[in-house]
């Protein structure tokens, strides 16, 4: 995944008022926060294609519905999304599902939010 697909996200979160960091919550804890991370998909064309399964955890102390109306806002957002970036790459991204994540602690909710994102470089 290059440095500039993981601004573009961070992009979008910014722009949807979702406070989220990569890989770890580093700041104070306030509640809700969501968290990203990825995992890279073997692909065995030779076209310049990446794809990755990007996942956004979100956590709260409040309640589910509040995530799942996050979770909701992220999923409009990146419905069929694609863009050119800085480097020249192009992406697509779409949201492959969304999964309650049970946490065995009291008043601690927890969903996940996984994405297919497809990056095809030039050159």
């Amino acid at each position: 995944m290059t440095p500039e697909l993981l601004k573009h996200i961070n992009t979008i979160m910014d722009e949807l008022k979702i406070p989220y960091q990569f890989l770890e919550w580093k700041s104070d804890i306030k509640f809700p926060f969501w968290v990203g991370e990825y995992s890279e998909i073997e692909t065995l064309d030779e076209d310049g294609r990446n794809e990755f399964t990007f996942i956004l955890t979100g956590t709260t102390n409040n309640n589910y519905l509040e995530l799942l109306e996050t979770a909701n806002i992220i999923k409009s957002r990146f419905t069929n999304h694609y863009a050119i970036l800085e480097n020249g790459s192009g992406i697509v991204i779409w949201v492959s599902n969304t999964i309650p994540i049970p946490t065995e602690v009291e008043n601690l909710y927890r969903i996940q939010v996984n994405l297919t994102i497809k990056e095809w470089s030039i050159g």
